[in-house]
């Protein structure tokens, strides 16, 4: 009988710290993201510094990311990921456990930078960028 007893106490403190299945208040036409570790595709992943975010603004995004990867196809007057671009589409869906999945796109030149930002109601955030000309590479994030 004490197995059961201390299974049900067991249980009792995983439900009580559980967090909240609520799901993440959204403005999907304005959400800033603070970048505080990156995982390349070819390199090892990496804490970053301060500073490196994404912000989406109405019909804009302002990205100012880092980048370590192969790019295929180099264009000569690219100032690398720090710029700012209208939006040419965006696709909001529900996750589970209250995530919020934001897909966009936006253009440069000739080079298509299409994103993947999921974001978690603790504040969390997961942010993946694949470029059109380059390797794709992941970011941890913080939003607010």
């Amino acid at each position: 009988m004490k197995p059961l007893i201390l299974l049900l106490a067991v249980l009792a403190t995983l439900s009580a710290g559980k967090k909240s299945d609520k799901a993440v208040p959204l403005d999907p036409r304005h959400v800033e993201v603070d970048v505080r570790y990156m995982e390349p595709l070819r390199w090892s992943p990496r804490s970053v510094s301060y500073g490196y975010s994404l912000t989406i603004d109405g019909d804009s995004v302002y990205v100012h990311l880092p980048y370590m990867g192969v790019v295929h196809q180099h264009d000569m007057e690219n100032d690398g990921l720090n710029f700012e671009k209208p939006l040419q589409a965006m696709q909001v869906t529900r996750g589970k456990k209250g995530r919020a999945i934001l897909s966009f796109s936006c253009r440069k030149g000739f080079i298509d930078y299409y994103f993947k930002l999921t974001l978690y109601p603790n504040g969390k955030a997961y942010l993946r960028l694949m470029p059109s000309n380059a390797d794709a590479v992941s970011y941890d994030c913080e939003w607010h």
